[in-house]
């Protein structure tokens, strides 16, 4: 639940510490980035579990216009629970209302600076 853009930055600098060595990025909930906390200091930076209003990031593709990135993908299911909170499921199921509203939300852009490509 990051931005796409921020996982390709940290992967480069990952990459250029490991000889150039390629990565893929799971985009199956960076539709809309991360939820900030509002008091970070006492929250932590961002909600990780179940954080409402995330959508589904850019869909699996070999095409993603960086040399070290070979793919974007959607390594778990859009709708995968992260545990019993903000009304989840169980850690690691399948939450039905939580993937309609990713579907719903879905949004390829990279980042919050990237115009807004819903599908």
């Amino acid at each position: 639940m990051n931005w796409t853009e921020n996982e390709i930055r940290w992967g480069e600098k990952v990459s250029q510490l490991t000889g150039g060595a390629h990565f893929i990025i799971n985009t199956a909930d960076n539709g809309h980035g991360p939820l900030l906390n509002p008091h970070p200091v006492k929250q932590g930076n961002e909600d990780l579990c179940n954080p409402p209003g995330r959508g589904a990031g850019p869909p699996t593709t070999t095409s993603t216009g960086h040399s070290a990135v070979d793919a974007f993908m959607w390594v778990h299911v859009p709708g995968m629970s992260s545990g019993k909170c903000n009304g989840g499921t169980p850690p690691g199921t399948f939450w039905l209302a939580r993937a309609l509203t990713e579907a719903r939300n879905a949004n390829a852009r990279l980042g919050p600076h990237y115009p807004s490509r819903p599908y």
